[in-house]
């Protein structure tokens, strides 16, 4: 979540807020609850799913959900080759 955040330019804290917790932003959602995440992840796969549609995929696959994982793999031709 600080990391959404940062992208978005609402980072937390600064000068005029010092005291802020970075932790703010993850009891704020807590209390929300769980349903802005699913109309947000509705919204989201519904724009998905036209995209898919259109022909509009990465790598061939359809995408309906952001995670958040990565994964790290040795930078050697063999991987490039593979995950491109």
């Amino acid at each position: 979540i600080p990391e959404v955040a940062a992208h978005l330019d609402l980072v937390l804290p600064d000068e005029a807020n010092p005291d802020i917790a970075k932790s703010a932003l993850t009891q704020a959602r807590q209390r929300l609850g769980e349903e802005p995440l699913a109309q947000l992840f509705t919204l989201c796969a519904g724009a998905w799913d036209e995209r898919q549609r259109r022909g509009r995929t990465w790598r061939g696959l359809a995408r309906y959900a952001i995670d958040g994982s990565t994964l790290r793999t040795s930078d050697t031709p063999e991987n490039r080759q593979h995950f491109g």
